[in-house]
């Protein structure tokens, strides 16, 4: 009688332990297929944006051939940047990159796109948050769906400063 209930009590640890590797068994196999799509996203978000430090360097070159565009307005050589900049342009959106818009006076600033530098008192309640000045050397950039330079603008603003 006394071996009947050993063995009884053995086949009862044997299924406990039986179930418990199971479930740990699981567990592993869950850890393992989300260590696999961590990792393929991984993958997938180094090859989407592999060029990201081409792009971050190519549009401080753009901005600057905007800039000197400005600086010599309308003369023979801003005539020629003109060609070189658009030229420029539509290389890098063969990239996937490309300037963010902004018209002064009526793009309203957003926050998660625009980076205010300063802002400009104005009475007009229409013109509140909208952008006022945005430089050449401030032009915002995307890279495919993600900011990789925000543009820097000042803002109008109807609060009185102090």
């Amino acid at each position: 009688m006394e071996e009947s209930k050993e063995n009884n009590l053995s086949l009862e640890e044997l299924i406990k332990e039986n179930k418990e590797l199971k479930d740990k068994n699981l567990s592993l196999l869950a850890d393992i297929q989300n260590i696999k799509r961590i990792h393929n996203l991984e993958i997938e978000n180094l090859n989407n944006y592999k060029n990201e430090d081409f792009a971050i360097n190519m549009v401080e070159v753009a901005n600057m051939f905007k800039h000197m565009i400005t600086l010599h307005n309308g003369d023979e050589v801003a005539k020629g940047l003109n060609l070189v900049y658009d030229k420029l342009l539509k290389i890098l959106n063969s990239f996937e990159i490309k300037p963010i818009l902004v018209i002064e006076g009526e793009t309203k600033f957003d926050y998660e796109l625009h980076c205010a530098l300063s802002l400009l008192y104005n009475e007009d309640p229409d013109k509140d948050d909208i952008i006022a000045k945005c430089e050449p050397l401030n032009t915002g950039w995307t890279y495919k769906d993600k900011i990789i330079k925000c543009p820097m603008v000042t803002v109008y603003t109807n609060e009185k400063p102090y």
